[in-house]
């Protein structure tokens, strides 16, 4: 039997809210060389975590909307249309940059987007893409290694900037997810093809009714995955930039892949 563990990269505003919410979550600060600035990590284990049992694990960025998930992954196992499965979600800091010369630029996008942490004059800024890579090779799976976790699969889920980074991480390391889903994607950085690497299956979705700059970025990562073989499955949706559309598109594809 499969079950969820959930992983969150948080915030500290959010984290007392997130452990509030559950007996079986636990906390720890991650490590990290980039930057001064620790990252507290929230996992949740099942009820009856079983260190023998091989569990598949999602990835979430934007994980303070961890409790948007759980009645959905919840209703699915119910009705048979998904096994019990692993669900990890990434907290983000939606705090406004102040004092270096950005305009209603939140911290979540130097944490997401690469080009904005590259281009970046101020070092600790600079340094949070690559906190959030870091986090993701290391941190994660160090603790599930500590922790006698058994990996069936490893899975992404992301939206907006939040899924630009799982396109630029998994593209930068093929081999790491299994299944990548991204919807209304913003914010990747394209990455050499090696076609000696086995690239993750990408569940890409976009609304009809998103800010065309939307549309067209999600347009351009399915041409680029053309032109590169990658494999990959594309569903458009009727609406906009939306948190609760891309919750009706996740029942979807996890009934796909599961």
């Amino acid at each position: 039997m499969r079950f969820i563990i959930i992983i969150l990269l948080l915030s500290s505003s959010f984290l007392s809210e997130a452990e509030n919410k559950k007996d079986n979550m636990e906390s720890f600060v991650s490590d990290t060389i980039y930057s001064e600035k620790h990252r507290k990590i929230v996992v949740y284990k099942p009820d009856n975590f079983n260190e023998q049992v091989e569990y598949p694990v999602i990835i979430l960025t934007d994980g303070q909307y961890l409790n948007e998930y759980l009645p959905i992954i919840d209703s699915l196992i119910k009705k048979q249309e998904i096994p019990e499965l692993i669900l990890i979600g990434v907290f983000s800091n939606g705090e406004e940059v102040t004092g270096k010369g950005y305009k209603n630029i939140a911290y979540r996008q130097f944490e997401y987007v690469k080009s904005y942490s590259d281009s970046s004059e101020h070092e600790d800024l600079k340094s949070l893409y690559y906190d959030t890579e870091l986090i993701f090779e290391n941190t994660i799976l160090n603790y599930l290694k500590r922790n006698s976790v058994k990996i069936e699969s490893l899975n992404f889920y992301g939206y907006s900037n939040g899924a630009g980074f799982g396109i630029t991480f998994s593209l930068r390391n093929p081999s790491y997810f299994d299944n990548v889903i991204c919807f209304s994607t913003a914010g990747y950085s394209r990455n050499a093809i090696d076609n000696k690497e086995k690239y993750p299956k990408y569940y890409i979705s976009y609304g009809t009714e998103e800010f065309p700059p939307f549309q067209e970025e999600s347009k351009e990562l399915v041409s680029y995955f053309k032109e590169n073989n990658l494999n990959f499955e594309l569903n458009t949706f009727n609406g906009g930039h939306k948190r609760d559309k891309w919750n009706q598109e996740l029942i979807k594809v996890l009934s796909k892949i599961f």
